[in-house]
């Protein structure tokens, strides 16, 4: 009830404001356009239901873009892709099946034929520390012509059977291996761009929510505007009666169309630009499904106040892209500098094995085991050595950035969190004034009513109201641009709104 009482009370002040022009005994005729005069008292009542919902209307805004702009979604798309290329670089590390068949014939001249046919299967499975066991099965078959007398003896039935397991004695016992450097180079490709995107994402709300209250401080100011131009008009209707009256100059007269025409000329000026940055908001995401209120003319003063710098600077380094970005990168230098430091040595890998083979035997009987020793050594030539030394530059630079990183977060949220103290104080301050200023314009205008201020006066004051109002909101909308920018940097603007980026 007290909600519904303020809001009567608000409607009625406002409406009073303007009717008291209408029932003034001075007045001749009505407005020139009394149905813009009803929809001008409508928005005013209309404007303090809308009042209250500015934030949930911002909420459902910034949801659509984060949903339907399309380069967010293309963004999105770009990660998927990534996850698409770790997944085939993660499945060289799954268990792998190789089948292999051969079939000959051979008719050479004088009526001989030989028949031969083998079949092969093997199975490997790659096993942390960069080992591989493997079991493999190899038939063959061999039929000759009769006319072969003797037949030849190497080509006989055989069947083998071989169990194996090789492990890389060098180069970083199995993390030089090609294939663990392109799955680490493909893990942190993804971790790159999925904190790319996010970033893209953190950067199109911030984008979004400037927009945004940019949008409804011009609206406010064309509500403003509205006011002062219907009042401007009914102002010139009483001094051009009481021009034919005589009670006013002909300057009073030029003052007050002067006076109207600048209240008219700077409302069609700010209606221009209500649309403009509408067009902006269109830009950023479909705002058909949003609908976008009108506010007061006063922005509201509720104060908010941020936690602690330290506690926004732990927030960064667990949310935000950059300082994500920075140590994915150091990950990726450091898997290079691995991969570049092992190149340089000899590959040098031990196998052990057991193996039955006999010639139209059973070939699970009889095993023989062995061991085996591979070297293979590209000694390194100046190139190699060279890309060494500059993936290791690479990684100090990487991580003197990554440091840097850090400082500059931290930096940046001081720099906000004192700006956004001071532009919480500048609105108190600001919308004191305008409705100090509202208050004088409502002197000036019921003096000037009665000739006993002159209509310069007035102008100046309504001047000097508009400016208020338009300092206020402009310190309104600067402060919540400045709470933007902090999410972006902490990377907390997503999880505000119940973002889970992973599942987008």
């Amino acid at each position: 009830m007290k909600f519904v009482d303020w809001l009567v009370g608000s409607v009625q002040q406002r409406a009073f404001m303007l009717f008291d022009f209408v029932d003034s005994p001075d007045l001749g005729d009505a407005p020139s356009n009394p149905t813009r005069f009803r929809l001008i008292i409508l928005c005013i009542a209309l404007g303090a239901l809308t009042g209250a919902s500015l934030d949930s209307a911002e909420s459902v805004f910034l949801t659509t873009a984060l949903r339907r702009n399309l380069t967010q979604r293309a963004d999105s798309l770009d990660w998927i892709s990534s996850k698409e290329a770790l997944s085939g670089s993660r499945a060289a590390l799954e268990p792998m099946m190789d089948v292999t068949a051969s079939a000959q014939t051979v008719h050479p001249p004088g009526g001989v034929h030989d028949d031969d046919l083998q079949l092969g299967a093997t199975a490997s499975q790659w096993v942390p520390g960069g080992g591989t066991a493997a079991i493999s099965l190899e038939e063959s078959a061999y039929r000759w012509d009769p006319a072969l007398v003797p037949p030849p003896a190497e080509n006989m039935d055989t069947s083998t059977l071989t169990i194996s397991f090789r492990q890389p004695l060098l180069r970083g016992f199995g993390d030089g291996d090609p294939v663990v450097y392109q799955l680490r180079q493909a893990r942190a490709a993804e971790r790159l761009q999925f904190h790319t995107s996010r970033g893209d994402g953190l950067a199109l709300l911030q984008q979004a929510r400037t927009a945004w209250w940019s949008l409804l401080a011009l609206r406010a100011q064309v509500r403003a505007l509205e006011e002062d131009s219907v009042a401007q008009q009914l102002n010139l209707q009483i001094v051009r009666i009481r021009f034919r009256t005589g009670a006013s100059s002909r300057l009073d007269t030029l003052t007050a169309h002067q006076t109207w025409g600048k209240s008219r000329l700077a409302l069609l000026q700010s209606e221009e630009a209500e649309k403009e940055g509408l067009r902006i908001l269109e830009t950023i995401a479909d705002t058909a499904v949003v609908v976008i209120p009108t506010p007061d003319t006063l922005p509201p003063t509720d104060s908010s106040a941020f936690p602690p710098v330290d506690e926004l600077v732990h927030d960064a380094q667990l949310h935000a892209p950059q300082l994500a970005q920075a140590l994915d990168l150091v990950t990726a230098k450091e898997s290079e500098t691995d991969y570049r430091r092992s190149a340089r040595l000899p590959q040098l890998d031990g196998t052990v094995f057991a193996s039955s083979g006999l010639p139209a035997g059973n070939p699970f009987r009889e095993w023989s085991i062995g061991a085996r020793i591979n070297l293979d050594w590209s000694i390194p030539a100046g190139a190699e050595r060279a890309r060494y030394r500059q993936a290791l530059v690479d990684l100090n630079s990487a991580k003197v950035r990554s440091v840097a990183a850090v400082s500059e977060v931290r930096h940046q949220i001081e720099r906000i969190v004192e700006a956004h103290l001071a532009a919480q104080e500048e609105i108190l301050v600001a919308v004191d004034l305008a409705r100090v200023e509202r208050v004088r314009l409502t002197s000036v205008q019921e003096a000037a009513k009665i000739g006993s201020q002159s209509l310069t006066d007035l102008d100046v004051a309504r001047t000097d109201w508009l400016n208020a109002v338009n300092a206020a909101w402009q310190a309104f909308s600067g402060a919540k641009s400045l709470e933007a920018e902090l999410e972006t940097w902490t990377g907390i603007g997503p999880t505000r709104r119940g973002w889970v980026w992973e599942e987008k």
